[in-house]
């Protein structure tokens, strides 16, 4: 029954009452005995220094520093310890699967083709032989994305064509390599190079386009604060696609070590671990700056939002989660616990709100005789008001807490109201 807990104070009141009763029908002391009584206190006065002052600015910034480790790593340890394929789908947004990945490169490839021939027409038009070389294209669209001054332009249309069109060029190659190949079953990959180079530039040229979309007025952290990033989404996208591609490298090379390593020293010719292990360690190093980055844009979505509550804290919510797992791969990133504090910054703040906004709905529903909408608003109320506080430090709990007084206040009120109606009525 919803309403259960908030009959749970009634014991404590009750027994507080008593105590205050007993206290106002104790008989009067003889008149000697209370001038005694307030001798004994003016001396005790009169001897008392002052009292010790209380915690410093800087202590309190301490204290609070301390609570607040403390509550971000119990939400921590309350979200899963390891990645799985469906906390992929729970915290992705676009790029949620091995298949969703493969749709991504497709796409790609098939935007590297139609970029291709129109560049190839262009420069065979002025007799330039072109590279098949995939790097050439991505060293071509580096000009445009580290030009100075920026160009808008050459970022939106001329840096990813020849991202695009690099990838298309390699993905010839390999599908060459593999029709040339004798060994049966062999089929066409991507190399890892373009695929890496590919994504952190790309991303780079997200950054480069937001940062030409700031008001010069407003500096980046403000910029954040205020104002939606048009170029989030693609980023996001760009970021989910990353991360996936190198969870799957990972999965793989861990395969590979298993099936070639296992309770060996070595492998045939004197081959060592060494080289695939440190090639593993650095592809989970690259996935957790991956999580890192795309925690970061869900945090930056959450503090732009200015319209939708819901929006916010859903951003919030999924850019707390993402960040909890790299703290959890990594063994305690520094990083990620940063951008936390302004993930749950804005929960509290969100949570907050609901709890404010449940009583006053608990309130309209006693007015309104609408006993159990009444109850339902009370019990929400209570809820978000206790999960706001477990997520403050100690030095801003007063005016939630003081809030929370009052609610408790009027939940006495409305049992006691409740208790007292007639029965057959309410």
């Amino acid at each position: 029954m919803k309403s259960l807990p908030l009959y749970l104070g009634l014991a404590f009141i009750a027994a507080a009452i008593a105590g205050a009763a007993v206290t106002f029908l104790l008989p009067s002391q003889p008149v000697a005995n209370a001038q005694k009584a307030t001798a004994t206190v003016v001396q005790v006065e009169e001897s008392e220094t002052e009292p010790p002052p209380g915690p410093s600015p800087e202590e309190v910034r301490a204290q609070d520093e301390q609570d607040l480790i403390e509550i971000l790593l119990a939400q921590i340890n309350d979200t899963p310890a390891e990645i799985s394929d469906d906390w992929i789908q729970e915290e992705f947004r676009h790029i949620r699967s091995e298949a969703d990945l493969n749709k991504f490169f497709e796409d790609l490839i098939a935007e590297g083709q139609r970029y291709d021939g129109m560049y190839t027409a262009a420069n065979e038009s002025e007799g330039v032989v072109l590279s098949r070389n995939p790097q050439f294209y991505i060293f071509e669209a580096r000009k445009f994305i580290y030009k100075i001054p920026a160009d808008e332009h050459d970022l939106e249309k001329e840096a990813p064509g020849l991202l695009a069109m690099a990838v298309f060029r390699a993905w010839n190659l390999a599908v060459e390599a593999a029709a040339e190949d004798e060994e049966e079953g062999s089929s066409p990959m991507l190399p890892d190079d373009v695929r890496a180079t590919y994504f952190s530039e790309s991303l780079k040229a997200l950054d480069v386009l937001t940062q030409l979309a700031m008001p010069e007025v407003i500096d980046e952290e403000e910029y954040q604060r205020r104002t939606p990033d048009s170029y989030r989404e693609q980023k996001t996208r760009v970021r989910e696609a990353a991360a996936l591609d190198r969870r799957v490298q990972i999965e793989a090379g861990e395969a590979a070590v298993r099936d070639r390593y296992t309770g060996t020293v070595g492998f045939a010719g004197g081959q060592s671990a060494a080289p695939a292990t440190t090639r593993l360690r650095q592809w989970r190093k690259t996935f957790n700056q991956h999580l890192l980055e795309l925690g970061r844009l869900y945090v930056d979505a959450a503090l732009a939002e200015r319209i939708s509550r819901r929006k916010q804290r859903e951003y919030a919510d999924h850019g707390f989660r993402v960040l909890a797992m790299v703290y959890r791969l990594s063994g305690s990133s520094g990083d990620a616990l940063k951008i936390m504090r302004d993930s749950n910054r804005i929960l509290r703040y969100n949570i907050w709100q609901m709890a404010r906004v449940a009583h006053q709905n608990a309130k309209a529903a006693v007015k309104a005789g609408n006993a159990e909408l009444a109850d339902d608003e009370f019990f929400l109320a209570k809820q978000r008001y206790l999960e706001a506080l477990s997520r403050l430090e100690r030095s801003r709990k007063p005016t939630v807490l003081d809030e929370y007084t009052r609610l408790q206040a009027d939940i006495q009120a409305w049992l006691t109201a409740k208790s007292s109606e007639p029965a057959g009525q309410g």
